[in-house]
């Protein structure tokens, strides 16, 4: 029997976006027989495309040991499969990408496509029979994605090194792309041993985007994917594009902790913002630009579905690593002692708030946000008390998060110099 749920988003965030709602106001959700959860959510967004996406609760952190990047690699294999002209013929647009904890992929296409698209979706989700040739050739794609784009960034390398020392050579501390020499071990038997294991419907979600009637959404679903899972070191950065020297340091954080302590979570993102601001509004900027003068450059990277929240930097000649690293903990510090100014505090749920909205003026984002909630393990339900939870946020929930940086959670930090006469200073 399908279970049918519908959960109202209410007046989310009318009054950012001046009366018209852009985020979905309802989201309804079935589940299929087989366990797979289908959720529909609404747009009033006139337009006439519809937004498909195929989320899966596993990434490069399950990958086997020793063979980092099979999630990944079999990402490209299933995103190939049987899909390559079919789509095309539908006016729809797709893609996929592999992170640490999900995998996920996607199809933009006119509604009245919905059926064609989502079968050749959940074709592509057939039992796997991907072969040597067909793992020869997606190698070949990773490898030239691995060092076309990623490796090209020596920063990726900065980042993956910094990675590896919070977490080891295990789960967050591998690339989801994959060591060189693992990925030329990666075997046919492999990616499909790790489809059999980790696509099933209880690790997935199917997610619907846009102005298409719930019944015909469930509907179609329940048709396309009945039969899915029914069978069962030191840094060496040498580049000449960094001209100043950077500073990156990174606290450990974990994905499976954020889906059991949101309101913690949410909090920490309301610090990411005090702290960093929009780059040059931030406690940070302020103080190492502006104040001390030891910076050109400060920002906060902090994502709950990813590993690591960071600060990052350019130091200013002469400042030293050491100087650099004590004005960003003193920072951090005056924010554990005397917590976020009541400005600081307003401006960062107004841009919290506003990410979100603006997070759901496009079927695409409104599909990476709301799927982004759902993975994090929010229920339908509760996606609309996002907004109470975030004006809910104290001074003193802030000033937690700050201590946890300067107290409990593990960091680490480099500082990449600029190429000089050939070397890395």
């Amino acid at each position: 029997m399908i279970q049918r749920t519908s959960f109202q988003l209410g007046a989310l965030f009318a009054y950012l976006a001046g009366g018209a709602l852009a985020c979905p106001n309802q989201i309804y959700q079935t589940t299929l027989d087989t366990g797979l959860r289908v959720y529909v959510a609404q747009s009033h967004n006139p337009t006439p495309g519809l937004l498909h996406m195929f989320w899966l609760g596993s990434g490069g952190t399950d990958d086997p040991p020793g063979r980092s990047g099979t999630a990944h690699m079999l990402e490209h294999l299933v995103a190939r499969r049987d899909v390559e002209g079919s789509l095309e013929r539908f006016g729809a647009y797709g893609n996929a990408a592999t992170s640490f904890d999900y995998t996920v992929y996607w199809e933009h296409f006119p509604a009245q496509y919905a059926e064609e698209v989502m079968r050749t979706r959940a074709r592509s989700l057939r039992p796997p029979d991907f072969d040597q040739a067909m793992v020869e050739r997606e190698r070949g794609v990773v490898f030239s994605e691995k060092y076309g784009e990623l490796e090209r960034n020596p920063l990726s390398n900065v980042y993956d090194d910094l990675r590896g020392q919070l977490y080891g050579t295990k789960s967050y501390g591998t690339q989801v792309i994959g060591d060189h020499d693992d990925l030329l071990k990666i075997t046919p038997e492999e990616v499909n041993a790790y489809f059999e294991k980790h696509y099933d419907p209880l690790n997935a979600f199917v997610l619907l985007v846009g102005n298409i009637d719930r019944d015909r959404a469930f509907a179609l679903a329940e048709k396309a994917y009945s039969g899915f899972g029914a069978a069962k070191a030191p840094l060496d950065v040498r580049s000449t594009k960094y001209e100043a020297k950077r500073y990156i340091r990174v606290w450990k954080t974990n994905v499976h902790d954020a889906r059991r302590n949101l309101p913690e979570i949410r909090a920490r993102e309301l610090l990411a913002l005090v702290l960093g601001g929009d780059g040059r509004s931030g406690r940070l900027y302020r103080k190492l630009v502006i104040d001390e003068e030891i910076a050109t450059s400060v920002g906060v990277s902090y994502r709950p579905n990813e590993p690591g929240f960071y600060i990052f930097g350019r130091p200013l000649a002469p400042a030293d690593d050491k100087t650099f690293d004590e004005a960003v903990f003193a920072a951090i510090e005056s924010i554990a002692q005397t917590g976020p100014t009541q400005t600081e505090m307003d401006w960062g749920r107004k841009q919290m708030r506003a990410e979100w909205l603006f997070g759901c003026d496009a079927l695409m984002g409104a599909g990476f946000t709301i799927g982004e909630e759902l993975l994090l393990g929010v229920p339908p339900a509760d996606i609309r008390s996002r907004d109470r939870t975030i004006q809910a946020l104290m001074k003193a929930d802030v000033q937690d998060a700050a201590r946890e940086l300067i107290g409990e959670m593990m960091s680490v930090s480099a500082s990449v110099g600029p190429l000089r006469n050939g070397e890395n200073q």
